[in-house]
């Protein structure tokens, strides 16, 4: 679980745009029609009212050569918002990256021997998104992360669990002959943003 946001109200230690994809504050102000996250890739897709999507993609991520699993985790409210199949009509109030820091480890066997248990402190960046509640108008931040992990084949207990920066990407308008054609991803592996200050 991501420690970044300890306080609903209390802005987020904002980590400055390094160029991967768009600059975050572009959809500050734009307001969300609907939140949809992708069944086959680590994706999130948001859709505004203007008739543009802007997606949060894994950095590193290749559709064709995916390796390890990879998965978008957020908050039970987000995630609420994600399953919502009507229009939700809620302005983006803050949206910035913001450096997480989470346990990872790893107990998987090597030549047949079991390891030891490795843990360690990981810092990784995350999409903040800051909406108000539609009854009480209260705003709220909200994160979005990476993770990758490997599980066991037989009992399905989780090996390894890390982390993995995600971004922000602008989509292009769909074609008004096909607006029900959903958006597949080609290729998310660009520069890494690992130019973190840590």
């Amino acid at each position: 679980m991501s420690e970044a946001l300890s306080s609903p109200s209390k802005s987020p230690a904002v980590q400055p745009w390094n160029q991967v994809g768009i600059d975050p504050s572009d959809i500050i102000g734009k307001v969300v029609k609907q939140v949809r996250k992708s069944c086959t890739h680590p994706t999130v897709t948001i859709d505004f009212d203007d008739d543009t999507s802007v997606q949060i993609r894994v950095d590193g991520y290749d559709p064709r050569h995916p390796g390890l699993p990879k998965s978008l985790e957020t908050d039970s409210h987000l995630e609420e918002l994600m399953m919502r199949e009507f229009p939700i009509d809620i302005p983006v109030l803050g949206c910035a990256y913001v450096t997480l820091s989470d346990k990872a480890f790893d107990c998987r066997r090597r030549n047949g021997i079991d390891d030891t248990l490795q843990h360690w402190d990981q810092q990784h960046v995350g999409l903040a998104l800051k909406f108000p509640y539609v009854n009480t108008g209260r705003a709220r931040w909200h994160c979005i992360w990476a993770t990758k992990q490997d599980h066991e084949e037989a009992g399905g207990a989780c090996l390894f669990r890390s982390y993995e920066d995600v971004y922000l990407e602008r989509l292009p308008r769909a074609r008004r002959s096909r607006p029900n054609t959903p958006t597949t991803p080609t290729k998310h592996r660009r520069r890494k943003s690992r130019n973190v200050n840590l």
